[in-house]
């Protein structure tokens, strides 16, 4: 039942058994069974997916989990602001260990809701014209009033030997990019972890949500590769509105920052934004771009880099489909970029020498018969 199910969705309804449109849980020692009657689906501007259930005593449930930043405003008025506070605490600190973090809330519906969800769900899903659209304004007949019940967290561990890959790229005078949907602290965690950034760096994080307060951090950056140059290792983390806020202002400042940084760490961000931000670098710097991935999420970046490689593994096939180059592990790229990269170059190389050679060897004897032949166009070389 779980075979298309992402592992870290499988990982935290543990015991969960789904059948026949019923998802039965283990309560207190007891299992006890849910009616699904819709799912809310996730997309990558929302954040957040969520289903309707109806329990055994006949309440229906309304079950959404998501990014904290898509879920805190619908669930900030009618939470306890103690529960809240300690899911707060709680994400953070799961987000410093490196984990995966997810919101959940629910919200108590009334049979006259859902009756009217369902319809509203129905006409929308009919349209063939703005129905993502349509979709979205159903599913807001729901995700309101939201209470936080808990956080839930999945360790995501690093494959073998990533560290000593990053290490090799950054040998290799390659510019290292971490563009990642989840949090700011999970992503320097991650990066620290696989040696992406290190303690001899010169690390600079921002996070700031208004715009002023991001144009002087990004003030500050370019006065410190001016004053240091930019031959310095340095790194850096922006958070997703930040960077938003970047891009959309300021795009030559933020591009002379990114040139200027060996190691860019970019948290929170939308499957589109890791696009725009290869589509930056490679139209604005006309430098050489490579993208590797896992997911779904990673595709739009795969597919805007000059090179995509996709990585096969527990997140899905998606992005090796869509990839150039499709590898079973991370430390796979080593060789591939060293051994099979290099080799391709001097191929081609060889191939492009032979038809230049080819080609002078084929024309240059008609060019000095036609002196002969008083440009008659007669051919030197047999038809066959």
């Amino acid at each position: 039942d779980f075979a298309l199910v992402p592992r870290h969705q499988l990982e935290s309804v543990g015991g969960a058994r789904v059948h026949q449109g019923k998802i039965t849980l283990k309560e207190n020692g007891q299992y006890v069974s849910y009616k699904v009657l819709a799912q809310l689906e996730f997309t990558s501007e929302r954040r957040r997916m969520g289903v309707v259930v109806q329990g055994s005593d006949g309440q229906f449930i309304l079950i959404v989990k998501g990014a904290d930043s898509a879920l805190l405003p619908l669930c900030q008025d009618k939470t306890d602001k103690e529960v809240l506070s300690k899911s707060l605490l709680d994400l953070t600190d799961f987000a410093e260990q490196g984990h995966r973090v997810m919101l959940v809330c629910q919200r108590t519906l009334q049979p006259s809701e859902v009756d009217a969800y369902l319809e509203k769900y129905r006409e929308a899903s009919n349209l063939l014209q703005g129905r993502d659209a349509a979709l979205d304004q159903a599913y807001t007949l729901l995700e309101r009033d939201l209470v936080c019940v808990g956080v839930t967290c999945v360790e995501d561990k690093l494959q073998d030997e990533v560290p000593e890959t990053v290490q090799f790229l950054l040998a290799a005078n390659m510019h290292v990019w971490i563009l990642t949907g989840d949090k700011l602290e999970t992503a320097i965690t991650i990066a620290y972890s696989s040696s992406i950034i290190q303690k001899t760096m010169k690390l600079t994080v921002i996070d700031e949500e208004e715009w002023n307060g991001v144009h002087a951090r990004l003030q500050e950056c370019v006065k410190d590769i001016d004053d240091g140059g930019a031959g310095a290792v340095r790194a850096l983390v922006i958070g997703g509105v930040a960077l938003a806020l970047a891009r959309e202002r300021a795009i030559d400042l933020l591009v002379k920052i990114c040139a200027g940084f060996r190691v860019v760490v970019c948290a929170r961000c939308a499957p589109a934004q890791k696009a725009q931000m290869v589509t930056m670098i490679r139209d604005r710097l006309g430098k050489i771009t490579l993208s590797v991935g896992d997911g779904g999420n990673d595709v739009p970046m795969i597919n805007a880099a000059h090179v995509g490689v996709g990585i096969m593994g527990n997140e899905g096939m998606q992005a090796a489909r869509s990839s150039d180059f499709a590898i079973a592990e991370y430390k796979m790229l080593k060789k591939l970029v060293a051994v099979h990269g290099r080799y391709s170059l001097l191929r081609i190389t060889d191939l492009i020498k032979y038809s230049f050679f080819k080609n002078v060897c084929f024309c240059t004897p008609q060019i000095v018969l036609a002196f002969f032949t008083h440009l008659s166009a007669q051919s030197f070389h047999n038809s066959w």
